[in-house]
């Protein structure tokens, strides 16, 4: 269901993002769209309040505001693949516990400076705070939070608080690969939010010392805190069948370091594949430059069969069994996923423009349609 913009005055210009801390994937989608804001709209002064790594949100320059608020609680992971339920639960209790405070903290913050639009990528929180302020608030996300905890939990005063945060938005952003819910009177559809490459291909090869005429599967390794260094022994014995590019000290045969500072998607443009977890981030890339995703399995995270399911459009996948990721047995299923026929890439891509395009409108900078 979409329904037509409404013009919103805002008087000086100010949009506030909350934004998950939970892995990469929500803070970077957001760190795109208020680079294309911020240069559309210089006028625009943009709130970030989350607490994702500032350094995603370091160069964006001096219209973007950064605070670390803790806005949401995400999902506690013990290790790459294992995710800690229970103590997931109780520390969201613990931030439903002291949703008073917050709220006043917030809805002081918003009347100081003005907010005229929150975007919540996907704190439930923000919708209790834009109601406090009374300022519109839209969840932008493929996935909410009650859904991703419902499976693990049969305690519905804490789903019911984390639903009524979403119910008290003005709508949703819906990103690709979402799930089904009827916490929203209006939803508007967004594009993949990508990243934008910096280089091109044959500079990012020739960044990473990498032979243009080496015929051999190229392989990022993607994990977030990256692998056992023991790992790193087995896939040298792939020498003559692949080339790994990973976050490693220096480069050993045919695993290649690649530079600090390169840009990781800039990376994985010259590779056939990724072996990451298949979250919304990751598999963006996957869909825009058509590589292949070798996912370990985690344990139970909701979203991972979703975006598995719907990815399959757009990319290659295979899953790599638990014991074989941790040992770098990862021959046998590399070789099963480039068995794959390819899929042709997606081409909506634009959603950061596209956000642009209907904050703008929202904050009355353009006219609206």
């Amino acid at each position: 269901m979409t329904h037509g913009d409404t013009r919103m005055n805002s008087s000086p210009p100010n949009v506030l993002y909350y934004i998950s801390g939970h892995g990469f994937g929500h803070a970077r989608r957001c760190a795109e769209t208020i680079r294309v804001l911020t240069k559309r709209y210089p006028q625009l002064r943009v709130h970030v309040r989350t607490m994702a790594s500032p350094a995603i949100f370091a160069d964006l320059g001096e219209n973007v505001r950064f605070a670390a608020v803790e806005i949401d609680r995400g999902a506690i992971e013990k290790d790459a693949c294992t995710l800690d339920w229970p103590a997931t639960l109780d520390h969201v209790r613990e931030l439903i516990a002291g949703m008073p405070g917050l709220i006043g903290q917030e809805t002081a913050y918003i009347r100081e400076h003005g907010i005229g639009l929150i975007i919540a990528d996907a704190p439930f929180m923000a919708g209790y705070v834009a109601q406090a302020a009374g300022v519109p608030c839209f969840a932008q996300a493929n996935f909410l939070w009650d859904w991703i905890y419902a499976p693990f939990t049969d305690d519905q005063p804490l789903l019911n608080a984390i639903a009524g945060g979403y119910r008290r938005m003005a709508g949703w952003l819906r990103l690709p690969f979402p799930h089904e819910c009827d916490h929203f009177r209006t939803i508007q559809e967004v594009p993949f939010i990508s990243s934008p490459l910096t280089l091109g291909r044959y500079e990012a090869i020739n960044r990473l010392g990498l032979m243009t005429g080496d015929a051999r599967p190229k392989v990022l390794v993607g994990m977030r805190g990256g692998i056992d260094a023991g790992i790193y022994g087995r896939l040298r014995e792939l020498r003559d069948r692949f080339v790994f590019i990973a976050p490693t000290a220096a480069t050993q045969g045919n695993v290649v370091a690649y530079p600090q500072g390169m840009r990781f998607w800039d990376v994985m443009q010259v590779c056939d594949v990724v072996v990451s977890k298949p979250g919304h981030g990751i598999v963006t890339d996957c869909a825009t430059l058509g590589v292949g995703l070798l996912w370990p399995a985690r344990n139970g995270f909701p979203e991972d069969a979703m975006i598995l399911r719907e990815g399959a459009r757009y990319f290659r996948a295979q899953r790599l069994p638990s014991d074989d990721f941790a040992s770098g047995n990862w021959g046998q299923s590399l070789d099963e996923l480039l068995a794959q026929p390819r899929p042709a890439p997606a081409t909506n891509t634009d959603g950061a423009q596209w956000m642009a395009d209907w904050i703008g409108r929202k904050m009355g900078l353009i006219a609206a349609e």
